[in-house]
């Protein structure tokens, strides 16, 4: 044994009061033992019967994985004992599990503690447990813990029902360490032949930077240096600490988002360990990516609801993995012949079979040790669990081939060198070397017929192939929309070739969830050499990009920009109209004015700008946006903010004795006009000087749902920026609104439809802010159009169409001059203030 593993060791049993002291504070029990008085052959498993709660302390019971293949092993050790096979009989086996709460410390102290001769530490002395030279070979829960129990016992037959980690391979490490299942480089294989078969001959990795998934992108480089370049595979990385440690979400952001700049590729392999693949599934959401992609997961994801509940919609079409396995229908019979009484529990320690009985029967058993106090019904202690009370899975199929291949091992050493002397007297008579080296020998070339009696045609030839991993296969899966739910749906299976199965195909869906009548092709372009992002080709050369004028050829760009003409030429019209209506006198002199065209004009140019938020970018387009956007806007508020101020200056004079307000000097309809042009020159200054800083004379291109997507520079800024330049006219928005709602009391109906109209303006600015920054590209610009719609319309309507009608009315009941002035000036009613108390001057 290395030295370094020995002082690994003792490192955790020097740690080994921490576990002794904290064991799970309800279940007392670490281990469940059976045939131990009789039996000289005995099969030792180390397992995870329940989680971890934390470095020394064990959680609650693990129910679908642990306590499931606990189970199974003790149902293989009764058949095994009870000759129910011919190729595997003549012999009797002991069973001893181990529970290790997933902890590989817990794992490395008990194992090395038995293995010793000292019993469990701290649990059970060496004289209560079946001695470890009995041992003929370990069983392992998961690759953490079979990488540590295999360095324990190096000389040792270690069987894994589960693990798949490639570092598992080494023999230089793990000399003797066997597993049913293939490893994850098996996988690799199997991944990339389902792609070719969907002519995905480019897709993307997404992995992480722990030892798994380094790994596994080794293991990618050279499955496709085998393949001679018949396909690709770009890798992306999701940085992760230590191994173990889960990604972050916007670790998992960064990596698709990277992924997403290659139109070519439709397929994504997601090369991460089960905890960090709904962190994938909600990135995928958040980004809007669904659809983008299929995701093409490993035997970690398999069929299990647990990792796409809540995010369905994300992990639509996605394509796993899932080891072959069969389900055994005597176990259930077995699992349901289980009771409370002593001689129904069929050895399992009393607070474990309490705790699994509480769990399954959704029910609390007074007077337990580990009483579940969250379920309100009592239990009957006389009852029996219901059928299907064991989920049976790839694990419960594995741990029972993992038994029987063991056992098969041993029959096959006795046949060949006991003859009738006893198994265990045969073995027992070796030295420890020769004994330990030929368990191993027998039980790496077993073969057996898995079941055959009990699983009938499902009956699988199982052998451990020279790299010492069962080929079992795997079944190709589909997740999919069935009803109103969700399903795993199989197309086909995976035995050293891809075969799909007759009668189903490939489900794949859009980013709107509907199912596509085609599968999506990830191959590269004829003629073209397609690189990988980093390198030293350009990926986005190789995408689509859009015409400057393509929005506008869409139905909703041609409504758009239907609306915005219509709203132009309506102002257009205003213009117009109350130019020529109104007499000449009034038009130079009197009140506000000059102040209601510059914001008619103001309107209009609103209106016009809404065309570079139909166009994509250009640089000409990117300098009208980032200049012109905030100066618009200032034209309209400055008016009204001049004209609010106006207008809170006659309510406050209408109610003050002597004469009313005198538009002479500063007041002077010049003047107001001037002012207003002066505070709009600020938004200019501020405009220029932005794009002398960062001259908009180029665009970026992004990648952007199959399209190079024309973007201002700079693109991770641009939006955001644009929200910032209208910070300013958005201070004279909220001026404006503040005044007109201090003289909202009085009779000044002018006052109260400047108000009304800006608020609507507030609404609008506020959503396309928040639209144009946190959304997607695509719903950027319309959504600035359409506020702008919605601001200059509001504008228009509430106070210049209004006037139009006004205007109109007044003219046909021929009214008086003083009354056309009084409209004119902003359509203060005489009863507060008439038009004789206004001084007009020349």
């Amino acid at each position: 044994m290395p030295s370094d593993v020995n002082l690994d060791i003792y490192r955790y049993l020097n740690h080994a009061h921490l576990i002794q002291t904290n064991p799970h504070p309800a279940a007392s029990s670490v281990y469940m033992q059976v045939n131990s008085s009789s039996m000289d052959l005995n099969l030792v498993q180390f397992l995870s019967v329940h989680g971890s709660r934390s470095a020394s302390l064990c959680g609650p019971m693990n129910l679908q994985s642990g306590f499931n293949n606990l189970l199974a092993f003790h149902y293989a050790i009764d058949l095994i004992n009870n000759n129910s096979d011919p190729d595997v009989s003549g012999f009797k086996f002991g069973g001893l599990s181990i529970d290790v709460c997933q902890s590989e410390a817990r794992a490395a102290t008990f194992a090395f503690s038995y293995t010793s001769g000292t019993g469990i530490c701290g649990y059970a002395g060496f004289t209560e447990l079946v001695g470890p030279l009995t041992a003929v070979a370990y069983l392992t829960d998961g690759s953490a813990v079979s990488a540590r129990l295999a360095t324990v016992v190096p000389d040792s037959t270690v069987v894994s029902p589960d693990a798949t980690a490639i570092s598992l391979s080494s023999r230089a490490f793990y000399p003797r360490f066997l597993r049913v299942v293939p490893p994850d480089s098996v996988q690799i294989d199997a991944l990339l032949d389902v792609a070719s078969s969907y002519n995905w001959s480019v897709v993307s990795l997404i992995h992480d930077t722990t030892p798994f998934g380094l790994a596994g992108k080794a293991a990618f480089e050279a499955a496709i240096a085998r393949r001679n370049g018949s396909q690709s595979v770009c890798m992306k990385y999701i940085g992760a600490g230590a191994a173990g440690s889960a990604i972050s979400l916007a670790e998992a952001k960064a990596a698709l988002q990277s992924a997403s700049r290659m139109a070519y590729v439709n397929a994504l392999i997601a090369y991460l360990p089960e905890q960090d693949l709904r962190t994938l599934l909600t990135a995928v959401r958040e980004l809007g990516l669904q659809g983008r992609f299929v995701l093409l997961g490993l035997d970690s994801w398999a069929d299990k609801m647990s990792v796409v509940q809540g995010l369905e919609s994300a992990a639509l079409g996605a394509v796993t993995l899932r080891q072959t396995y069969f389900t055994v229908p005597d176990l259930d019979r077995w699992v349901a012949e289980i009771g409370l009484a002593p001689a129904r529990r069929k050895g399992i320690p009393v607070d474990w079979l309490e705790e699994f009985w509480q769990h399954t029967l959704k029910c609390r058993l007074t007077g337990s040790s580990v009483i579940q106090t969250q379920y309100a019904t009592v239990c009957d202690p006389s009852g029996s669990l219901p059928a299907g009370a064991l989920t049976q899975n790839g694990g419960t199929y594995s741990t029972i081939l993992s038994a029987f291949i063991a056992a098969k091992g041993v029959a096959d050493f006795q046949r060949a060198e006991c003859g009738t002397t006893a198994t265990d007297v045969c073995l027992y008579r070796m030295p420890a070397a020769t004994r330990l080296a030929t368990i191993y020998r027998y039980i790496s070339n077993a073969q057996w017929r898995v079941l055959q009696g009990r699983l009938g045609n499902d009956s699988l030839l199982f052998r451990f192939t020279t790299d010492g991993y069962g080929d079992r296969g795997y079944d190709v899966l589909n997740f999919v929309r069935s009803g109103s739910g969700y399903v795993y749906n199989k197309i086909g299976y995976w035995r050293n070739r891809y075969v799909p199965q007759a009668g189903q195909s490939l489900a794949t869906y859009g980013p709107d969830g509907s199912q596509l009548a085609a599968t999506p092709s990830s191959a590269c372009p004829t003629g073209v050499d397609c690189g990988c992002p980093g390198d030293s080709g350009d990926p986005l050369a190789l995408l689509p990009r859009p015409n400057v004028w393509d929005r506008a050829r869409t139905p909703w760009g041609a409504v758009l920009l239907a609306l915005t003409t219509l709203g132009a030429l309506v102002t257009l019209v205003a213009i117009g109209f109350l130019a020529y209506a109104f007499p000449r006198k009034v038009q130079g002199t009197a009140g506000t004015n000059y102040l209601g065209f510059a914001c008619l004009v103001g309107i209009l140019l609103i209106f016009a700008i809404n065309i570079a938020f139909i166009a994509h970018a250009t640089p000409v387009v990117c300098t009208i946006r980032r200049f012109g956007l905030s100066l618009v806007y200032c034209i309209v508020y400055a008016s009204l903010l001049v004209r609010s101020v106006v207008n809170w200056t006659i309510y406050r004079a209408a109610g003050s004795p002597g004469e009313g307000p005198s538009f002479t000097g500063l007041s002077h309809p010049v003047s107001l006009l001037g002012l207003s042009i002066c505070i709009c020159l600020v938004s200019a200054m501020l405009g220029t000087e932005w794009l002398i800083l960062q001259r908009p004379d180029s665009v970026e291109l992004v990648a952007y749902e199959g399209v190079a997507w024309s973007r201002c520079s700079p693109s991770s800024f641009y939006d955001e920026g644009l929200a910032l330049s209208c910070l300013y006219p958005a201070g004279l928005l909220v001026a404006a609104v503040v005044y007109s709602l201090l003289s909202w009391d009085a009779d000044l109906t002018d006052s109260r439809q400047v108000a009304l109209g800006l608020l609507f303006c507030a609404g609008a600015q506020l959503c396309w802010g928040c639209v144009s920054t946190l959304t997607g590209y695509k719903w950027r610009d319309p959504a600035i159009f359409v506020a702008n719609l919605v601001a200059a319309g509001a504008v228009l309507l509430c106070l210049y169409v209004r006037k139009v009608v006004q205007v109109c009315r007044v003219s046909r009941e021929k009214s008086s001059s003083a009354e056309d002035q009084n409209i004119a000036s902003g359509g203060y009613p005489t009863k507060s203030i008439s038009m004789d108390d206004i001084k007009v001057t020349s």
